[in-house]
């Protein structure tokens, strides 16, 4: 029991410094987010291509 107390507490800590991370500061979480979706949509654009070109290759 003791152990789950302590992991609840690491993952508490864990997302704290998410959170205060300048990463994720609130004018670059707008660019992380864009940026994600950008990669998401080059990929299924590659995708769909070499689905085309190539019928039998799959990811």
């Amino acid at each position: 029991m003791e152990e789950m107390t302590d992991l609840a507490e690491e993952e508490t800590i864990a997302s704290a410094d998410i959170k205060n991370s300048p990463l994720l500061d609130s004018s670059n979480r707008g660019e992380i987010v864009i940026y994600y979706i950008v990669c998401r949509v080059v990929k299924i654009r590659l995708f769909r291509k070499t689905e085309q070109k190539y019928p039998a290759y799959r990811f």
